[in-house]
């Protein structure tokens, strides 16, 4: 794995530990010949602008990754990005949605939800058997050159599993990235589009809540700079 991008990460592993990397780390420092990257569930970069769509690429090879903050990786490309999407394993079998419907009549409540879905579309997919990455969380904040509709369309194809998605300032994006993300396979929760100043409010409304009606959603289009420490 290569984790030379000149920028501050913190490590977890499945057993809890955690290792903090500084901007001098080298993949030489970290992967060794052990097996302990495979077991590696969380990694985050405070900074990393040295990274680089090879630096991106090898992250893939972390098959139990399931949260990964690349905040500010300006150097990494559209391709770059769209080739990590497709690289990552797809080892998890997601669990049925939770339809939207209240069955009537009967002693068991199956699937039960407070919000009624107004996407027909998302009960019909609710127990369609979807493979996905461990990935759950992704937070690519500022990572301007390569958050574009056509990444977008691939992370819909192919990271469903992804709960909660960090956009922030990443203002390529337009309402074609929107339609993208509305796909009733997605299992968001939580998505932050703030800086995207090029997607209609219309859009968000008419088409992303529509299927994802029990989204939170983090919306201000003229905000490009996080005033708030990162958690």
């Amino acid at each position: 794995v290569d984790l030379s991008v000149g920028g501050v990460g913190r490590v977890g592993s499945a057993d809890g530990v955690k290792v903090y990397l500084g901007e001098q780390t080298r993949a030489a420092n970290f992967a060794g010949d052990n097996d302990d990257d495979d077991e590696l569930d969380e990694l985050e970069f405070r900074d990393g602008r040295g990274g680089t769509d090879a630096s991106l690429l090898s992250l893939a090879t972390l098959a139990a990754l399931q949260r990964l903050q690349l905040c500010n990786w300006s150097n990494i490309t559209e391709s770059g990005l769209i080739s990590f999407f497709k690289a990552l394993p797809r080892t998890r079998l997601l669990a049925p949605r939770p339809k939207s419907n209240v069955l009537k009549g009967g002693v068991k409540r199956l699937y039960v939800s407070c919000l009624p879905s107004l996407s027909p579309m998302r009960d019909i997919r609710a127990d369609i058997k979807i493979m996905a990455p461990e990935l759950c969380e992704l937070n690519l904040s500022a990572c301007r050159q390569a958050v574009t509709d056509k990444a977008m369309a691939v992370f819909s194809r192919r990271m469903q599993g992804v709960t909660v998605l960090q956009l922030y300032g990443c203002y390529k994006l337009t309402d074609n990235a929107v339609f993208s993300l509305s796909d009733p396979d997605l299992r968001l929760k939580r998505l932050n589009v703030s800086g995207c100043y090029k997607v209609a409010d219309k859009t968000i409304h008419h088409c992303l809540l529509t299927t994802h009606h029990d989204l939170l959603l983090f919306q201000s289009p003229n905000r490009f700079v996080e005033g708030a420490a990162k958690k």
